[in-house]
């Protein structure tokens, strides 16, 4: 693996301190209107993804050739095995149980009222990213570790 360089190293803080940035911004726009807030929630949230991007591009030109393997094994079989994974566990009723309360919970958040379902299917959408996002990283160093 290729050393890092000192881009690499602003590029690995960067997303950090907009994450708190956004944080500290949310003072700023609590008052104003739901538009407002809606594109500074946007704005972030593309900033740290450019970031992220970037910084994982930059990385994965530093990968050996069994490296850049795993990673794309990794990939390839992370979203299978997420999307397997999360389809068995929706059917399953704690993983349901748990998905209703959270939905529940964000109920009690003002300014956000959708329905159950609404929210029922975010939140399982967010948690099949999760879990593809596991499965990728697992399988990568399941991969890298048997090569070597």
């Amino acid at each position: 693996m290729k050393q890092k360089t000192a881009t690499d190293t602003v590029l690995a803080f960067a997303g950090p301190l907009l994450c708190i940035g956004w944080v500290v911004s949310l003072v700023g726009v609590t008052q104003q209107p739901s538009w407002l807030r809606s594109a500074q929630l946007v704005f972030f949230v593309i900033a740290v993804y450019a970031v992220g991007v970037v910084a994982q591009a930059r990385a994965d030109g530093r990968l050996d050739e069994v490296e850049l393997a795993a990673a794309r094994f990794g990939a390839r079989w992370g979203l299978v095995a997420g999307v397997a994974f999360m389809t068995v566990l929706i059917f399953l009723p704690p993983f349901q149980s748990f998905l209703s309360d959270a939905a529940e919970t964000l109920r009690s958040f003002s300014g956000y009222p959708r329905p159950i379902e609404l929210r029922m299917f975010l939140l399982g959408i967010v948690s099949t990213f999760v879990a593809q996002e596991a499965f990728r990283t697992l399988l990568a160093a399941g991969w890298k570790w048997s090569k070597r």
